[in-house]
């Protein structure tokens, strides 16, 4: 495959996208670079003729990855689920919680993220596995997805690239939703987040969390905490501790 079809995707990229995510422990952990290079150099090989793709296909592509990812992890059905939310809880995922939260609004990184996303789309065919994940019935598409989770691709060399693709549609979706999108932010300017009337439950709503703290039992702590008896902290000048 060319550089221009590869997109984002290179060893020095990866390398970049690697130190951000070895930021987070619980991801630095799962992914080697040496692991992402493979699965990388596999799909070189596997697709030396493939015709170039844009940066602009390779963005559409990840997004719509990350959507039916989304589908798979909370689907719809007595309740409402990640579908119910979507374009925009794809769009706040990625752009938002992905590229802020994980990659620390690193751009390399996160434009290689994509390029990753949009591999465990092609990769399929390229693996004898079946269609593009993408074109996948609902069934494929959801043991595809568990097969990228679980490292069955680890012996040709694609589980870490795979596996992280998965992983990240599987956290960042529960992420977004459990954090009660699109009822997650609070009004600008306002020191307490109030939560608007809605017909739809949200992640917060079917969890049946309380929510967040408002005016009035803001009040009330502050009264029931004020002057209350301070003990001594850590003496630390104690050559013992």
């Amino acid at each position: 495959m060319t550089g221009a079809a590869l997109g984002p995707l290179t060893v020095d990229r990866l390398r970049e996208l690697h130190r951000e995510l070895s930021r987070r422990a619980f991801l630095g952990r799962a992914f080697s670079l040496a692991g992402l290079a493979a699965g990388l150099g596999a799909f070189q090989q596997k697709a030396a003729a493939a015709p170039a793709k844009t940066r602009a296909a390779i963005r559409a592509s990840a997004f719509s990855v990350m959507s039916a990812m989304g589908d798979i992890v909370i689907p719809v059905d007595e309740d409402p689920g990640y579908a119910t939310f979507d374009p925009g809880i794809t769009e706040y995922a990625l752009d938002g919680f992905v590229q802020h939260f994980i990659l620390a609004g690193n751009t390399v990184a996160y434009e290689t993220l994509q390029g990753a996303l949009d591999l465990m789309n092609e990769a399929p065919p390229l693996l004898d596995y079946g269609p593009r994940f993408l074109q996948m019935s609902a069934g494929l598409r959801q043991q595809y997805f568990t097969d990228c989770l679980t490292g069955a691709f680890e012996n040709d060399g694609w589980g870490d690239i795979l596996g992280l693709g998965a992983f990240l549609g599987l956290f960042a979706p529960k992420a977004v939703f459990f954090s009660n999108y699109p009822r997650h932010l609070a009004r600008p300017g306002q020191d307490i987040q109030v939560l608007p009337a809605s017909a739809i439950k949200t992640g917060w709503d079917i969890n049946r969390f309380r929510g967040p703290i408002q005016a009035r039992e803001e009040q009330e702590l502050r009264d029931q905490y004020l002057g209350i008896e301070v003990l001594p902290g850590i003496e630390r000048d104690n050559p013992y501790i």
